[in-house]
């Protein structure tokens, strides 16, 4: 036999032992053709949960618009006001009488009037919707709600202080009136 035949026969007369090794090292030569996916791509790609609760806040904000249009449109068209049953029962001024009426103002960048109506939405509103994007941003971003940071308990205790001493000042003309005379 001459040595070309010789080792035509080895290829194809080859004990299964080498054939295995043959099969399995053109397997990794090929298996290192294909190509992976880059790892910055499957990571810039958002989970499906982060969406849903993207998906809830944006639902939640237009079904609360909705509500507060509905609310300025019986109260601009018909003259529909909303009472205050504090009022109503101890004919004094709460901390919150005229917050609609400021809130519609504020929306349609009338400060002046606003603060006439109720001086405490001027600063109230503002920090509640900076309070509500934070918190709904944090819920978008990371896992459901943690409990309540420091910040939004400060923020809460201050105008909750805010609001009595405003509801005090709100109605000492009634309680002086009757020793200034």
């Amino acid at each position: 036999m001459s040595a070309p035949q010789k080792r035509l026969a080895e290829r194809v007369c080859t004990p299964p032992e080498r054939l295995a090794e043959r099969v399995s090292a053109q397997l990794e030569r090929l298996a290192e053709r294909v190509p992976t996916p880059p790892k910055r791509l499957a990571e810039r790609v958002p989970a499906p949960p982060v969406l849903r609760r993207a998906l809830r806040v944006a639902l939640l904000a237009a079904a609360l618009s909705l509500a507060y249009i509905l609310l300025v449109s019986l109260y601009r068209g018909p003259g529909f006001g909303i009472p205050c049953p504090f009022r109503a029962v101890t004919g004094l001024y709460c901390p919150g009488c005229g917050m609609f009426r400021a809130s519609d103002a504020l929306l349609r960048g009338d400060v002046r009037q606003a603060a006439h109506y109720n001086a405490l939405s001027v600063i109230l509103f503002p920090a509640l919707i900076i309070l509500c994007f934070r918190d709904a941003i944090k819920y978008i971003i990371s896992a459901p709600r943690s409990p309540t940071g420091r910040l939004e308990l400060t923020v809460c205790i201050g105008l909750a202080a805010a609001a009595v001493l405003y509801a005090a000042a709100r109605n000492i003309h009634m309680f002086m009136a009757p020793w200034s005379a």
